[in-house]
């Protein structure tokens, strides 16, 4: 079933053996992807599940500046068009609420399989996510106070207020702390950086 991709964004399904931890899986375990080459030339897969192989038989994706995967709806009679993102319209088949936001819950835009989407609200996704990109403690939730000679504040926010977890000596136990006061508030949706 593997077929060839152009270079105009035009998905090829086919079947593909993962072995990578980053999505979790075992090495025996097949799973469908789909592979599609940007307009600059650089190749990139997306994993789905294999029920809903019919949408990507059916219509024809591209990825849009984000990494999402969308395609154009019809034309209604004033020649408008919807933009249909892939992973919304596989949430829908599931029956999620489409009220909330759809969120890929290990981050990887790229992984439209049914068990890594999830509708979530802006506050659970924001608990998801991982540590800033001008973060210079090396973990999430901790940051080098410079007025207190060397020592690390542990914090976060909840419910839009800062909360300070405390201060130590170390980044280790600052980390240990954060992880130990924001995990039973996550909840499902807490992630270690």
């Amino acid at each position: 079933m593997a077929q060839g991709c152009n270079s105009f964004g035009i998905i090829a399904p086919k079947f593909y053996t993962c072995t990578s931890q980053n999505f979790l899986l075992k090495s025996y375990l097949i799973m469908p992807e789909f592979v599609y080459t940007t307009k600059t030339g650089t190749t990139r897969t997306a994993f789905y599940s294999k029920v809903d192989q019919d949408l990507i038989d059916n219509f024809r994706w591209r990825v849009d500046r984000d990494g999402y995967l969308r395609r154009n709806s019809q034309r209604d009679d004033r020649g408008k068009q919807q933009t249909i993102f892939f992973h919304k319209l596989v949430a829908q088949r599931m029956g999620q609420d489409m009220s909330l936001e759809i969120h890929h819950f290990n981050s990887n835009t790229f992984d439209h399989r049914r068990e890594n989407l999830k509708a979530s609200t802006r506050q659970q996704i924001q608990m998801n996510r991982g540590k800033h990109c001008n973060n210079k403690s090396g973990f999430k939730g901790v940051v080098l106070c410079n007025g207190w000679r060397g020592k690390f504040r542990a914090q976060t926010t909840v419910n839009s207020q800062p909360i300070t977890i405390g201060y130590f000596d170390n980044v280790e136990d600052a980390y240990q702390a954060y992880c130990d006061y924001v995990q039973p508030i996550h909840g499902e949706f807490f992630k270690p950086a």
